[in-house]
């Protein structure tokens, strides 16, 4: 009879410890899921611009490129419209990298000898305050397709080709809109590398304007007077005024500056 009971008790012992440990585990499970869904989900820096990490991702991969292995990649775009499955946008990449030194040559002669022979005795290294330096660009209309396996994209060709495939590719109201949208994506992809590296561009203003301003879009439309110049001349809201200058964005320690 003691033994019965002795047996009778140890079962239910073992009963009880395989009960609580499945019982543990089974509540582990949702600690651990409650803690992933709590875990925030990563945000790419061109999210901050509102734009979509997916698409930025695709576009750096299609049509960015880097040439200097310092540089960084930047895409953005503007949504212009969609069909379906079809998005048009305005895209802009660049890659750009920091400069931190320029070479100062006295004369043409001496800087044309630093730059195509590198031949610089007469000229001079100088420190300077770190400055973007662009690596490479590309401004261009591009056209989405989405699927269940990502994007695929279709884009206008260069020169002659460049209306025919524009008309092959976007609808007409598409490409009404794209010619009348003044805006630029390029205007955000400064301000991402500006971010990223923590060193702002190098814009020469050469005339302030009497138009208030709070985005860079404000300063598009730009005096007639000014459209030639030695410089691509570009608006840029600075002190809530609109500026008209030229970026910089040469790397002068390949590129002398003459004194």
């Amino acid at each position: 009879m003691v033994k019965k009971i002795v047996f009778t008790v140890l079962i239910l012992s073992i009963i009880f410890f395989l009960f609580a440990g499945v019982n543990e585990n089974k509540t582990e499970a949702p600690t651990i899921q409650s803690e992933q869904s709590n875990n925030k989900q990563y945000v790419c820096p061109e999210e901050e611009f509102g734009l979509d990490c997916e698409i930025i991702s695709f576009l750096k991969k299609e049509i960015g490129w880097i040439n200097d292995k310092r540089a960084e990649s930047f895409c953005a775009y503007i949504l212009i419209g969609s069909k379906e499955n079809e998005t048009y946008l305005k895209t802009a990449c660049g890659s750009f990298y920091v400069s931190r030194k320029q070479i100062v040559c006295p004369d043409d002669e001496s800087s044309n000898q630093c730059f195509s022979y590198k031949n610089c005795g007469n000229c001079q290294t100088e420190d300077i305050e770190p400055r973007l330096v662009q690596d490479s660009g590309i401004s261009i209309p591009v056209k989405l397709i989405k699927s269940d396996n990502g994007y695929s994209l279709e884009k206008p060709g260069d020169g002659s080709t460049y209306m025919p495939t524009m008309r092959k590719i976007f609808p007409a109201d598409i490409i009404d809109k794209i010619s009348a949208n003044q805006d630029s994506p390029f205007s955000l992809v400064v301000p991402m590398a500006e971010k990223h590296f923590k060193v702002k561009s190098f814009f020469s203003v050469k005339r302030e304007t009497e138009n208030e301003c709070s985005r860079d879009e404000d300063c598009i439309v730009l005096p007639e007077d000014m459209l030639k110049s030695d410089c691509p001349r570009e608006g840029k809201c600075m002190n809530k005024k609109c500026m008209v200058g030229c970026y910089d964005f040469i790397d002068h320690e390949i590129l002398p500056i003459r004194k």
